[in-house]
């Protein structure tokens, strides 16, 4: 979990959503919380291959396809 906290997070189209502030743990999947740049917006992504689509440690970044509705 220390290496997820702190990754940038952009959709797959290049838009970037924020940081990853904390990791809430269901039991079942873990939920990824990412906070905007100004901290009024806050997304909560659950740890899901079908959403998460790259991590990348090196640059910090995590890459994700939000889940439409």
């Amino acid at each position: 979990h220390y290496q997820i906290i702190g990754l940038m997070v952009y959709t797959f189209d290049g838009k970037y959503l924020g940081k990853i502030e904390s990791i809430i743990e269901t039991g079942d999947v873990d939920v990824y919380v990412i906070k905007g740049e100004d901290k009024s917006e806050e997304y909560m992504i659950p740890a899901i291959k079908d959403i998460i689509i790259d991590i990348n440690l090196e640059s910090n970044k995590m890459v994700i396809k939000p889940m439409e509705f």
